[in-house]
C-alpha cells in the first residue's frame, strides 16, 4: 500500500534543501556586490546600490589568478583520479562475489566512519 504524502514530502524536502543550498549562497554573491559607499543595513531586503568594487579589488590582489587556476586545476585532477578509483571499485563490489567483499567495503567506509581527530 503506498502513502498518499510521499511526493509531497520529497518535494517538501527537496524545496527545504534548495533554499538551504541557494540562499546563503545568494546571500554571499549580494555581499559582495554591495556598493562599499551606501553599505547593506537592515530593513532592507537587497542592496540599496551595487558594484564590483570588491571584486576588482580582490583580482588586482598579486597571484590570486594563478592561485585560482591552480585550485581548479588540482579539483579537476583530484576529481578524475577519484571517478578512475571510485566507478570500478564500486562496479566490482556491486557485482562480483567474492571472500573479503565485507571487509573491503568496511575498508572503503572508515574514513566516513570515524571522527577527524
Amino acid at each position: 500500500m503506498r502513502e498518499r504524502g510521499g511526493p509531497l514530502i520529497a518535494a517538501l524536502l527537496f524545496g527545504y534543501a534548495l533554499l538551504a543550498l541557494f540562499v546563503p549562497l545568494i546571500v554571499a554573491v549580494l555581499w559582495s556586490l554591495v556598493n562599499p559607499e551606501d553599505g547593506w543595513f537592515a530593513p532592507d531586503l537587497l542592496p540599496p546600490s551595487y558594484s564590483v568594487s570588491f571584486w576588482r579589488d580582490m583580482l588586482a590582489t598579486p597571484g590570486i589568478v594563478a592561485a585560482v587556476i591552480r585550485s581548479v586545476a588540482i579539483a579537476l585532477i583530484v576529481t578524475t583520479l577519484t571517478v578512475a578509483l571510485a566507478l570500478p571499485t564500486a562496479w566490482a563490489l556491486a557485482r562480483i562475489p567474492f571472500r573479503a567483499k565485507r571487509a573491503i567495503e568496511i575498508f572503503i567506509l572508515a574514513p566516513l566512519i570515524v571522527p577527524v581527530i
